[in-house]
């Protein structure tokens, strides 16, 4: 019971991130442009980095709040690329294979 608790507060801290991400997209595509997309990388592999070491350092006895901060920082980069990405992929696409292209973007997305 606790440990699925433990894992649903890691996995929220993600979806956070992600979240805060893509809703703050918006603002940040109308005022940097697709730029926006060269900064999921680097947050992402910000994020791997503490990730790792906490996880080398501890091994399968890490705490779950330890990972918290790191995925975060992968949920806000996973937002950054996401809703951008499927903008730039769509509005090169005509309209009458949009929905096909979507529908295939969203799967290997």
């Amino acid at each position: 019971m606790v440990a699925s608790v433990l894992v649903s507060a890691v996995l929220s801290a993600s979806c956070a991130g992600s979240l805060a991400a893509g809703v703050s997209v918006q603002v940040l595509v109308s005022h940097f442009g697709r730029r926006v997309l060269r900064t999921e990388a680097p947050t992402t592999a910000a994020a791997v980095r503490p990730s790792v070491r906490a996880s080398d350092r501890h091994g399968t006895a890490i705490r779950p709040r330890r990972m918290v901060p790191p995925l975060v920082l992968m949920g806000v980069g996973r937002g950054l690329a996401v809703a951008p990405s499927t903008e730039a992929i769509l509005s090169e696409v005509p309209c009458r294979t949009a929905g096909s292209v979507s529908g295939l973007f969203n799967t290997v997305l």
